[in-house]
């Protein structure tokens, strides 16, 4: 075998095996961080925001950011948050959506919910790695030739003989 084909070949298996672990470590720890951006921490204070305008951004398509107002019910302050979770589909203006914000601090609203999203990237993440795991394992069996598969041994099998002396004795030794 030349030296390019093995060398194509390990780097067939390093990219087949990095390419899932890394895709799947970025999911998971993404959606972690997703998680943890859609849920309101301990003492933040929640509240209904309503949808009353929304930004256009051009990139590929039509991207809609929707402007969201909110009222700290302490102060009786409006707020707005512009920087909520955007899409290409426009947004419902009057739709409500969940502000938290921390208490005190009324000023720092962010949109919390929608933590199901989170759990798709957390989900496929760890499938992901779980499938590089199982490569690297796949490979290492088939380099070492090893198998989960047990052989039954018979007397016969455990003892082979090799020279015509060895098999009179194993003959006299089975009888």
């Amino acid at each position: 075998m030349s030296l390019a084909i093995s060398l194509g070949r390990v780097f067939s298996a390093i990219v087949s095996i990095a390419l899932p672990l890394g895709v799947g470590t970025a999911l998971f720890f993404g959606g972690l961080s997703a998680r943890a951006a859609l849920t309101p921490n301990d003492g933040d204070i929640v509240v209904q925001g309503e949808v009353v305008s929304f930004d256009i951004g051009e990139r590929d398509e039509t991207i809609f950011t929707p402007i969201i107002e909110y009222v700290d019910p302490v102060t009786s302050e409006t707020f707005f948050i512009t920087n909520g979770p955007a899409s290409g589909e426009e947004p419902v203006i009057g739709s409500t959506r969940d502000v938290a914000f921390p208490a005190g601090d009324p000023s720092n609203g962010r949109v919390v919910g929608m933590v199901w999203f989170a759990w798709i990237f957390i989900l496929c993440g760890a499938a992901s790695f779980l499938w590089g795991v199982l490569l690297i394992k796949s490979l290492f069996k088939e380099k070492t030739g090893d198998s989960d598969a047990v052989l039954p041994v018979t007397p016969q099998d455990a003892v082979r003989p090799t020279t015509p002396q060895d098999a009179v004795i194993q003959d006299r030794v089975l009888d």
